[in-house]
């Protein structure tokens, strides 16, 4: 048996329907308790409007089975480029490459001269054991987000 093709490469269309359903995977997983339904056609026109360079996709045997997807924010204090993660998700069956998307994109951030990524954890989605993950990687925790459906 070979071994999967594991790539970590910019979104393009040819993803477009794999990414949708990572997308929805992420939400049903980690989202849905708290806005309850995941929109097709807003997430469609998410993507389309998303710049490419700013979506980075995992892809196994050419399937997009995982994405890190953030926006670009220039500090307010000293205009250093900041990349603040909207989403990270990977299908539980390839999660173990998802440390490797990280870790690909942190460097792609660097050559891009970017001085600091914000990563978010869900209080709902593995909060603990994610939480020590990135200490181990050495982020620090920088705040807590409320929210409330009004």
């Amino acid at each position: 048996m070979s071994q999967p093709v594991i790539r970590i490469e910019n979104y393009t269309d040819k993803y477009r329907d794999d990414l949708v359903k990572v997308v929805q995977n992420f939400h049903d997983e980690s989202l849905k308790e708290y806005d309850g339904v995941c929109d097709v056609e807003t997430l469609h026109n998410i993507i389309d409007a998303a710049k490419p360079e700013d979506l980075f996709l995992l892809t196994v045997d050419g399937k997009c089975q995982g994405v890190l997807y953030g926006t670009t924010i220039e500090s307010h204090l000293n205009q250093k480029q900041i990349f603040q993660e909207v989403i990270w998700y990977v299908n539980p069956e390839h999660r173990r490459s998802g440390i490797n998307l990280l870790r690909e994109v942190e460097k792609i951030l660097k050559q891009r001269n970017f001085s600091i990524i914000i990563m978010v954890c869900l209080k709902n989605s593995m909060y603990e054991k994610l939480c020590g993950f990135y200490e181990r990687m050495g982020y620090k925790a920088l705040e807590t987000h409320f929210m409330r459906n009004l």
